[in-house]
This record gives C-alpha cells, structure tokens and sequence, in this order.
C-alpha cells in the first residue's frame, strides 16, 4: 500500500509531501490543475522511461520519493540484493538534467530493474486510453490465461518450445546442402580432434603437474642461488668474524656469534636435506608443455573449453551423418518431432477443455459486475475456437459482448462505446486486480462521458474494489467522488508570478464545499445542501 507521497521540482509541483490511507481516495480539482501531474510522478515510481521535461526551469533534478508497507515480494527481492529493511520500503528516484536516473530503495542506489522487479504487481495505473488493449484480440488469451491460475498454461508454453526447436533442426536439415569441400573439412576437423582425446580432466591434470614441476624447478634454482652465497662467501666470513670477536669480553659477544654461525651452519643443513629429493625432469615438463601448447592451439580453432571443443566435434558429426545418412537422419529427427508434438498437444487439449471450463465462470462474473455497473442488458461471451499450434496452446479466444437487447455478440472493438468501454473494463479490473494480488490501482478519469445512475454505479464499483485494494481516482464527477473514504484537491497556486501544482487533503467542511461545486458549478445554499446529501447517501 502506498503511504506517502514526496515530489520536488517537479513540472509545475514546487514541492509536496501528502500520506495517503487504504480504501477509497479520490483526487478532484478543475482542469488543467494539475491532476495527472500526481499521476505521472507515481508512475515513475515503476521504472517508466522519463525525461528531463519533468524537471523544472532552472532546477538541476527532479525527486519523487514514496513509501510503501512492505509485501511478500517486496520482501524476497531485497533479500536476494541485500537491501536492509523494516516494515517499510522508502523509494526514491532522481531525474537530472543531464538525463541519469538515480533510484534508490531505503537510501540505497538500486538498478531500474530491480525497481521494475520489487514494484511488480503494487501500483496498477489505469486511464481512459488504457482500455485500448482490452480492443486488442491478441491479449484476450492471456486474460483468460491470468483467470485460469493454471500451472498448465507453462507447461504447454514450454512443451511447445520442445516442439519448436526440434521442427526447426529438421527445417534446418531439409534445407541444408553441404558441397564436398565443406565435408571434407568437417571431417578434417573432427579427425583432428579425435586424434587429440580430449578431456577435461587431463587437462585439469597437466596444469597441476606442470605448476608442481615450475614450483620445484624454481625452488631449485633458489637452492643453487644460497648454496652458492653461503660456500662461496658467507661461511668463511662467518668464521673470521667469530675469530676476531674473542679480543671482545664484555656481554659474550664471541659466544653469540658462534652460536649464531652453528645456528646457520644447522639451517643450510637442514635445507641441504629437504631438497636432496627435489628432482625436475625437464623431458617430463616439456612433454606436459606441449600437450597444454596442443589442447591451448585446438581451444583457439574450436572453442575456449574442451566442452564446447567437444560440442563443435557433435555438431559436426551431425552434419556429416546428416549428409551420409540423410534419409535415416531425416526419419529419426521426423519421429522425434512427431513425438514432441504429440506431447505438446496432449498438454494443450487439456488446456483448451480448462479454459472452456473457466470460460464460463468468468462470463457470469464478468455479467455481474456489469449489472452492478448499470450495463443491465450486456451479454459478455469468451469465444474460443481451436486454432494453429503456439506457445499459448491451439485456441483462438476472442471477448464478444451485446450492450443492447436483441443485438447479436460482436467483438468487442465493433461494439463498446467510450463510456461503456471504461465500465467493461472497470468490471474487469475488479476480477483481474485481485488475480495479480495488485495492492493499489488508480484510475485516471475512466468515468468521462457518464452521468446520473451511471456515475453513481461507478462509484459504488470502485469502493467495492477499495474494501480490498487501495484505489485512487482521479474524476470530475460529484456522484463519485462523495463515495470516496478520502478526499483530496488539487489546486494552482501563484507564487513569485509562477504557478504551481498543489494536493490538499479536505476536511469534512472543504470537502462539502468542493462536491458542491462540482454538482452545481458553484456553492450557495441549495448545492451545500445537495452535497451533504450526497455525502449522507453515500
């Protein structure tokens, strides 16, 4: 749920920091005060692309910050980035002048995806011109498929990608013609590539002994290199040294000394006997060399691993068995096609029968809804006829509706008017929004174009929706907005011969004043009197 809403330096909103509750609330204010102002900042709040036109004359960034209570999936996504959290999740997003967006969840900078990730399924924005997609056939199955909440809707998606991908090796196969250069080649590649025997743990193998090898052999050398020091010099001059200190009395000097060069004399020992079993082959590490030389030349022309070498190797193999043995090679990949599809369509019959099934259930829900919405004769019929094999299964769903008594189901594009478009699709809202567990939805002015009964239903249908969801409305219409649990103006106000946008939260007497105005145009007596009505009925 959103709690509260911070926006600075945003188009004409100087500044404004407003908390918000659950149910019902409504936002009123003439037009062009700056209503979808709001709107669009918390629509930004989901990752939307932006743009620096939002930032105000001679600002350097525009902030919109909002704070949500936390959900489940809020929840698992900070976990898995990290991000420390409470019972609350603060969201900010900056837009600079320079075009950088920085977002950050609980004064952490964030990614937009992560964003995009966490926002899923919280905020659900809906306008007038968002009702085109319900006029778009192709996304019909998919609502459909959002009302099933069915595991099998994945299982053909993926069955079908089984199907696919295997009816394309084989289209790729028929169409494919190798000349004998390209086959000689490839069994040029492959012959060089057996003859290497090739395993990963060979190679594994040879680094070891070979970094074993260079580690002795450099040890080795360090012996040498002390051994050479200590013969060469450091033992005579030790000794001298211990000779000329016995003139010295005080504090045994001499005796320290000698002791010393014992203590020496024992370490040299001591390394003379732990390396005495040290032994470098150099035929063994030239032989280990030129086998990694052989493995490194064959990564370069085949693969940057013995896996993918040995991959190219199979897919090879497969093109010439595919050339020399193409008729067979054709008839086995045909059956595995075959079988593939025969899986797939098993999967998507199932499908097709749930659907039918379900179909109908949202049909009488979807009627209801329309009746509560004042569409008392609309008829409201899931089409689904069987079609062409996809990764949505083999039916072709299509939404058909009557508005009128007598009139035949159409599609609904050649149907639905404006307004009653904005209720269909308000009767949707109220089945899908609580599928998608969606926490808050705002409707942006879908009840242009009704009055009277139908504006009061429409109301009535969106605090019904709010017992569950938080629903905010943006609406001109009195008979709604006195259903609302909360009440909030936006208004323009001058300061400094500029103009800004500002959302005030109304208090019973103010609230009575602004549906007054917005059933009669003005507030004398008889519209106060009206609006307390309204608000008493409601």
């Amino acid at each position: 749920m959103l709690r509260s809403l911070y926006i600075k330096n945003f188009i004409l909103v100087d500044e404004l920091s407003v908390d918000f509750n659950s149910g019902f609330n409504v936002f009123t204010g003439e037009t062009g005060a700056g209503k979808s102002i709001i709107i669009n900042a918390i629509s930004l709040l989901s990752n939307k692309r932006s743009s620096v036109s939002y930032i105000q004359n001679n600002k350097d960034k525009a902030i919109i910050e909002a704070i949500f209570d936390l959900n489940d999936n809020m929840k698992k996504v900070m976990d898995d980035n990290g991000i420390d959290h409470d019972e609350e999740l603060i969201l900010t997003r900056e837009i600079k002048r320079d075009g950088k967006n920085t977002y950050r969840i609980n004064h952490r900078i964030v990614t937009g995806n992560i964003v995009e990730t966490i926002m899923q399924n919280t905020i659900d924005i809906h306008s007038q011109h968002d009702t085109q997609y319900l006029l778009n056939k192709n996304k019909h199955i998919e609502l459909l498929d959002k009302y099933l909440n069915s595991d099998l809707c994945d299982i053909v998606k993926d069955k079908y990608q089984i199907y696919h991908k295997l009816q394309k090796e084989l289209d790729d196969t028929l169409n494919t013609r190798f000349n004998q250069e390209d086959l000689d080649y490839f069994r040029y590649c492959i012959d060089e590539i057996n003859n290497a025997s090739l395993s990963v743990e060979e190679e594994d193998d040879l680094k070891k002994q070979e970094k074993n090898y260079l580690q002795v052999k450099n040890n080795l050398n360090k012996y040498e290199a002390i051994k050479q020091l200590y013969d060469e010099s450091i033992y005579a001059d030790l000794y001298e040294i211990c000779k000329l200190s016995k003139g010295f009395e005080k504090d045994n000097i001499y005796e320290s000394l000698d002791n010393a060069r014992i203590q020496i004399d024992d370490a040299i020992e001591q390394l003379d006997n732990f390396v005495k079993d040290f032994y470098v082959d150099e035929q063994t590490i030239n032989t280990i060399q030129e086998r990694l030389f052989e493995i490194n030349k064959l990564k370069h022309k085949y693969g940057n691993s013995i896996e993918k070498i040995l991959a190219y190797k199979q897919e090879l193999e497969e093109k010439v068995a595919a050339f020399d043995h193409r008729q067979e090679y054709i008839e086995k990949m045909q059956k595995d096609v075959d079988i593939a599809y025969e899986d797939y369509l098993q999967s998507a019959n199932k499908l097709h029968d749930i659907r039918v099934k379900k179909a109908l259930e949202l049909e009488k829900e979807v009627v209801k809804n329309l009746k509560d919405l004042m569409l008392n004769n609309a008829q409201f019929k899931v089409s689904i006829a069987k079609d062409k094999a996809s990764s949505k299964g083999i039916d072709n769903v299509e939404f058909m509706v009557s508005m009128n008594p007598g009139e035949q189901l159409k599609p609904l594009q050649k149907v639905a008017s404006g307004g009653e478009l904005s209720r269909l699709m308000l009767g949707l809202k109220v089945i899908f929004a609580k599928l998608a567990n969606v926490e808050t939805i705002i409707f942006d002015e879908i009840d242009t174009g009704v009055s009277g009964k139908v504006a009061s239903a429409i109301g009535n249908k969106m605090h019904d929706i709010s017992k569950d969801i938080q629903l905010f409305a943006i609406t001109h219409l009195a008979l709604v907005a006195c259903q609302a649990d909360h009440h909030y103006k936006v208004v323009k106000e001058v300061k400094d011969n500029n103009t800004y946008t500002n959302l005030l939260c109304l208090d019973n007497d103010k609230r009575i004043e602004e549906i007054a105005l917005m059933a009669s145009g003005n507030i004398d007596d008889k519209a106060m009197i009206l609006a307390k009505e309204l608000l008493q009925r409601s």
